[in-house]
Order: C-alpha cells, then structure tokens, then sequence
C-alpha cells in the first residue's frame, strides 16, 4: 500500500558516499526530513533537482531541516557525483537491495531506478508531504522548502 501524508515514515540504514551508514530514525525529535529520490545520478533532471535543494540547502538548515538525496546508484559513484555538483547535503545509496525506494514506494521495477519523489517528514517522524513531479525539477526544492517554513512556523500541515 502507498505511503500517505500523516504516515509514520519507514526507518532505513543506507550508506552515504563515505560509506557510512544514515538512519532517518537518528534525526527523529531533533530535524525535519527532506527525503529526495531521484532517479540516477550523473542525468540531466537528476542534476537540475539536487542543484535546486543545494542552492536552498543553507535555509533548509536553518529550519532545522536534513536534506538527503536517495537513489539505487552505488556509494561510489554518489561521491563522484555530488562531488562534480558541489553538493552540500548528502546522497544515500539503495543498492543492490532496493530497500528504501520499496518502502517509500518510489521503486520502478521496469527500470531498476526509483521515481522522482521528495517526501517531507517532520521531527516525530511523519509524513507531511508528498511531491511528485517529472517536469520542473525546482518544484521539488520549493515545495519541500514551503512544507518546512509551515512546519518550524508552527503552521498546521496535512497529516
């Protein structure tokens, strides 16, 4: 079954291009959670996307917000890739098993990848957004960004 705004979001382990392993788990009373799967690194929409949250990523931080950017691609090839785009945030590899993107439903079997989805998750570890879509790769930047002003404001938000 899908995930829904107001879920508890589904914990993982998932090694950083360091190879170290991150929880979302370890952020929960202390940051919000901007989960940001993409579908593979070193593509055009994929670079635009991540180029987008790392340009906002400061005003992320200072919501005390934790941008981390989650695809199948391996560990080493994320360092590479955050490396050539000056990222300033982390990327997390789902490979070989594909846990996270099952969990978070992202995961696209016909191409081995996940879909470009961004899922904003609160300090107590729920779900208070969902956004999708393919076309306007700052969208995902902006809107997670919108989420997290409501959130530290103490606006209420879906869920």
């Amino acid at each position: 079954m899908p995930l829904q705004v107001g879920d508890l979001a589904p914990d993982f382990a998932l090694k950083d291009s360091d190879r170290h392993d991150v929880t979302l788990s370890s952020f929960c009373g202390q940051k919000n959670v901007v989960l940001v799967f993409y579908v593979l690194a070193f593509t055009g929409g994929c670079r635009n996307e991540l180029i987008a949250f790392r340009d906002h990523n400061a005003e992320f931080e200072r919501l005390r917000t934790q941008v981390l950017g989650i695809s199948v691609d391996t560990f080493m090839s994320l360092g590479v890739f955050a490396h050539s785009i000056d990222l300033n945030f982390p990327l997390l590899s789902d490979f070989p098993d594909h846990k996270a993107t099952k969990a978070y439903d992202t995961y696209d079997p016909a191409t081995g990848t996940s879909r470009r989805v961004t899922y904003v998750v609160d300090k107590a570890g729920v779900i208070r957004a969902e956004i999708i879509s393919d076309d306007d790769m700052h969208r995902h930047a902006q809107e997670a960004l919108e989420v997290v002003r409501k959130l530290e404001a103490g606006v209420e938000t879906p869920g």
